[in-house]
């Protein structure tokens, strides 16, 4: 059991000043996204979180084909300086632009990291204390969060602790579905529209063990 908060900011900060402020407060996030509750057993092998794609049926769940991400939706530039900038951050990155095997399984176009390394905060809180408000931002020293995400760990997870995670960015735009302020990653392109790199296929935030 747990809870879960999407911020996205305002198109304009007169539009909501209050939610504005948290992200302002956060590095100019384009978005926050926070995620509280308990683990209801202990991972046994690594806890990984990041993004997939996959394609939304219109009046369903998301179908079962897979999507695969073609060289010609992305230049290969842009690929080496986008996976160039999430290495940098993150260690132990996985990713794949997605396989179609016979019989319709396969692997999604995906990039993910352990979840130690790659949620922006993590905040733990012991069992009788009282974990943090799942709508405000969570606190964690810029030194514990550099550690963190460099040590490429699984961490160390239990069952008692209530855990906040937080994820942001100041790239991805999901109000306007667009990656912005891109101008120290891709050389001047400043703004790239996502339907460039994902086509129709829907972007979906996972969570799993492995």
């Amino acid at each position: 059991a747990g809870r879960m908060v999407l911020l996205l900011r305002p198109l304009r900060k007169e539009d909501d000043p209050y939610h504005d402020r948290l992200l302002e407060d956060n590095e100019k996030s384009m978005f926050m996204l926070q995620i509280q509750g308990h683990f209801k057993y202990i991972p046994q092998g690594t806890v990984y979180a990041g993004i997939e794609l996959a394609r939304d049926e219109p009046d369903g769940p998301s179908s079962h084909e897979i999507p695969v991400v073609k060289p010609a939706l992305l230049t290969k530039a842009l690929c080496r300086a986008l996976l160039k900038a999430t290495n940098q951050k993150l260690k132990n990155v996985k990713y794949s632009f997605g396989e179609r095997h016979h019989g319709g399984s396969g692997i999604r176009p995906h990039l993910v990291a352990p979840a130690w390394c790659f949620f922006d905060r993590i905040v733990s809180t012991r069992p009788h204390a009282k974990p943090p408000t799942i709508d405000e931002p969570l606190y964690e020293s810029m030194g514990s969060v550099n550690a963190r995400m460099q040590s490429g760990s699984r961490g160390a997870w239990n069952t008692k602790d209530t855990y906040s995670f937080c994820a942001m960015s100041p790239y991805l735009d999901l109000a306007h579905w667009q990656l912005k302020n891109l101008g120290g990653i891709v050389g001047h392109a400043e703004t790239v529209d996502l339907t460039r790199l994902l086509g129709d296929a829907a972007l979906r935030l996972v969570l799993y063990e492995q």
